[in-house]
């Protein structure tokens, strides 16, 4: 019984363990000043963190809703597919990429460097980006860039 015990312990210490950290994970995903997105593997969006959501100018729920070349330039979605077929065949673990994406505040393309890596093959992979200098003044707003 004392063993049983123990071992009961310990499990509930592990799910405190994940706990703590699923909050952790989930405050710097959703506060973390980059563009971050949790995207199956055939490039659908499954979470948008506020900083995407709110450069792209839509909701999360929207977001959702939208596979990456959605809000992808014309000229960068072959590259970028490419990539993503490398990484789900295994060829590749991670990629980056300097690409555009369109902003529906600003109705116009920007330029931002994404990385990209698989958290669950077969299933997910993990993207960041962050926007080149050029920002427009609107998208500076947004973020009270200097």
């Amino acid at each position: 019984m004392n063993e049983l015990r123990k071992d009961t312990d310990k499990l509930l210490e592990e799910v405190r363990q994940l706990d703590k950290f699923n909050f952790i994970f989930k405050r710097l995903f959703y506060r973390f000043p980059f563009a971050m997105a949790l995207v199956r593997v055939d490039g659908n969006i499954e979470k948008a963190n506020v900083y995407l959501c709110r450069i792209l100018g839509k909701s999360e729920d929207e977001v959702t809703k939208m596979h990456f070349s959605e809000f992808t330039h014309p000229d960068d979605v072959a590259k970028d597919q490419e990539l993503l077929n490398k990484m789900n065949r295994g060829e590749i673990d991670q990629y980056d990429i300097k690409k555009r994406y369109y902003s529906w505040v600003t109705n116009d393309y920007f330029e931002a460097h994404l990385f990209v890596f698989m958290v669950s093959p077969g299933e997910f992979l993990f993207g960041v980006f962050r926007e080149l200098p050029n920002i427009s003044n609107e998208l500076k707003d947004l973020f009270n860039y200097e």
